[in-house]
């Protein structure tokens, strides 16, 4: 059912009952205090993670911001993820950076049908590779939701990003289309 809009309603449903029950045991006269959260379990918890803004990105070579990015090769696409920003490249060797203070790095994507390899470097490392083609990637540009980098020291980091020459055998392309950095720190 997830994520089609007949599934967003069954959860909705469900939680709307769940409240109306848990609210109707409650007094009108109850005052709402604030309370404080638990110590975290896990010290990575992703408990502070948050979007960054990929305007803040700095561009070396071949990337570009879109501002209103939708599919332009007549496959469609998440609406709720279209007609935004995306930091776009779609050819081997475009390469940026981008700061970010925390203790993990991650990207939301729109993988499409031509979604290509990134190679990242995290403060000058080697660097790695990941795919950015999914299962679902030759029919729709689906958001994707990709951590590159977690158990970092809570500091301030540059993360190197560029298009591999390399890709997915099923991918037509090349392309990365970042709509978010996501950070936890």
């Amino acid at each position: 059912m997830h994520p089609s809009k007949f599934g967003q309603e069954v959860y909705a449903r469900s939680l709307i009952n769940y409240l109306n029950n848990a609210y109707d045991k409650i007094s009108q006269e109850a005052v709402p205090t604030a309370h404080l959260l638990p110590t975290a379990i896990d010290k990575f918890s992703y408990f502070e993670g948050k979007y960054a803004d990929i305007k803040n990105a700095t561009i070396l070579s071949k990337w570009s911001i879109d501002e209103k990015w939708v599919p332009k090769d007549g496959v469609g696409g998440r609406k709720q993820y279209m007609n935004r920003p995306a930091l776009v490249a779609t050819e081997a060797g475009a390469e940026m950076e981008f700061k970010f203070s925390g203790k993990a790095i991650g990207i939301c994507i729109a993988s499409g049908p031509d979604a290509g390899v990134i190679e990242y470097s995290i403060d000058g490392k080697p660097f790695k590779k990941k795919d950015l083609f999914t299962q679902w990637s030759g029919i729709i540009h689906l958001p994707w939701y990709i951590v590159l980098e977690e158990e970092l020291k809570n500091k301030q980091h540059t993360i190197r990003i560029r298009m591999s020459a390399d890709k997915n055998e099923k991918s037509k392309g090349n392309a990365c289309r970042i709509l978010h950095f996501l950070v936890n720190g």
